[in-house]
């Protein structure tokens, strides 16, 4: 289950790194919260316990960096 949730948050950070998409990294804050749920509802180890707990934390935490953005595509940036 982990690496499934891994790979679709490898996808949301591609999509998310263009910047007009940039609103799409929210969709890490969901997978955080199912990285750090999952070891719960399946019965982890210790170590993959706190691995998946770690990084959803991370997931979640880090979706609030957010850079200047330095480049206009039309209609689509609102302000």
């Amino acid at each position: 289950m982990r690496t499934m949730i891994g790979a679709l948050v490898l996808t949301v950070i591609s999509v998310a790194a263009a910047e007009v998409a940039r609103p799409v990294r929210y969709l890490n804050v969901l997978l955080g919260g199912a990285l750090f749920i999952t070891p719960f509802v399946y019965e982890g180890t210790l170590v993959g316990t706190l691995g998946s707990v770690s990084a959803g934390t991370a997931l979640i935490g880090l979706r609030f960096r957010r850079g200047l953005i330095r480049e206009r595509c039309g209609n689509w940036n609102p302000h």
